[in-house]
């Protein structure tokens, strides 16, 4: 999962970059400089933690409602419908815990003028 995930952030940055040289026709030193500047290694290694943590928790979820399904396809069906469910449940709580964790609180500043 992990290099997957590595090969998709990746080809997502080269993605992003043609699009703004190509189809937007603008300088691509911006977006690179802007990238390398927030952007820290630090950030993507936390976003593999993230990523590799959610693929545990849907899989594990996935594989306990597969497991203890009965009454043939309508019992799949529901079982099936209960995971996908319990999955975007689970990673919206395990994201907020994750994202406090790793990055913890961060002041938020309103400008009031």
């Amino acid at each position: 999962m992990i290099p997957g995930y590595l090969l998709t952030l990746v080809t997502s940055f080269f993605v992003m970059d043609m699009v703004i040289r190509v189809f937007k026709d603008q300088p691509g030193g911006t977006y690179n400089h802007y990238l390398g500047m927030f952007v820290s290694p630090t950030d993507l290694a936390y976003s593999v933690i993230k990523a590799t943590v959610f693929c545990a928790a849907v899989t594990l979820i996935h594989c306990y409602y597969g497991y203890f399904t009965s009454g043939g396809p309508a019992g799949v069906g529901q079982a099936s419908g209960r995971a996908v469910r319990a999955s975007l449940v689970t990673i919206m709580v395990l994201d907020f815990t994750l994202t406090v964790m790793l990055w913890g609180l961060q002041p938020v500043y309103v400008f009031k003028g």
